[in-house]
């Protein structure tokens, strides 16, 4: 399902993401979660919570100044960390056990299970009319982002590899993954949303879930409470090593909140 080679090919990159840009970037995803919760995690279970796969970036297109931001970045990650355009997100494919970045005609002699696919998602709060036609592709959109770089209450400025950054608000993130976690159709993604969101309800650093319903909105919280099945809590307590009944508690924490 995931595995620590993945993890660290994938940290690897962050890493050089970002002590080689100047940018002050906002994380997102799989990685934010594990920066808010590894403390405590590693504390209460003795060993490091999980990473990511892949690299999840937040970015504000409805003002002036962020939309060179997503240009500088972007160009960063094509034209230095040799990322490829694909769909509505950039890729890159990575030798397993090599380590060694593959262009397109040299991964085709390459077995698939010894090929990582890993993707960099640039998340904006709006799509800009001039968008596609400047960068011939449509990014996530998240209005939630507009939220992060608004209002100082939702973002959380910290240090990671030498520089600073930003990272959502804990219920931002708790947000997201209730809003994800019903549409998901891969298991595994459906796991790792709920692993993250359990883990941040638990061991995040500032837990704090008031205000959860004007976040994300009263109807998606019902449906993410329609779509939770016990089954859910095992998949994630097998990738968490949390009890399935502490699972289900943080899960109520939620339902409370709303």
């Amino acid at each position: 399902m995931y595995t620590n080679l993945e993890f660290n090919i994938s940290m690897k990159h962050l890493e050089m993401l970002i002590s080689s840009t100047d940018e002050n970037l906002l994380l997102l995803g799989g990685w934010a979660v594990h920066m808010l919760v590894n403390e405590r995690f590693k504390k209460d279970n003795g060993r490091v919570y999980l990473g990511s796969r892949d690299i999840d970036l937040g970015f504000s297109l409805s003002k002036g100044p962020e939309r060179a931001s997503f240009m500088r970045v972007y160009r960063h990650l094509t034209e230095r960390m040799g990322f490829r355009p694909l769909s509505f997100r950039l890729f890159k494919e990575i030798h397993l056990e090599t380590g060694e970045m593959l262009d397109g005609e040299k991964a085709k002699s390459i077995p698939l299970f010894n090929i990582f696919q890993m993707y960099v998602d640039m998340i904006v709060d709006t799509v800009p009319k001039w968008f596609k036609d400047r960068y011939h592709f449509i990014p996530i959109n998240e209005p939630m982002v507009k939220s992060i770089f608004e209002d100082k209450e939702n973002h959380i400025v910290t240090q990671a590899f030498g520089k600073q950054i930003w990272l959502p608000a804990t219920k931002i993130l708790v947000g997201m993954k209730i809003k994800s976690f019903p549409d998901r159709e891969k298991e595994h993604k459906r796991s790792k949303d709920l692993a993250d969101l359990v883990t941040l309800v638990l061991y995040s650093k500032d837990a704090n879930l008031d205000g959860l319903e004007e976040i994300v909105g009263l109807k998606s919280i019902r449906r993410f409470r329609k779509t939770f099945q016990h089954e859910d809590a095992v998949q994630a307590s097998i990738l968490t090593g949390l009890d399935t009944s502490v699972i289900e508690g943080a899960i109520s924490r939620i339902s409370e909140n709303k």
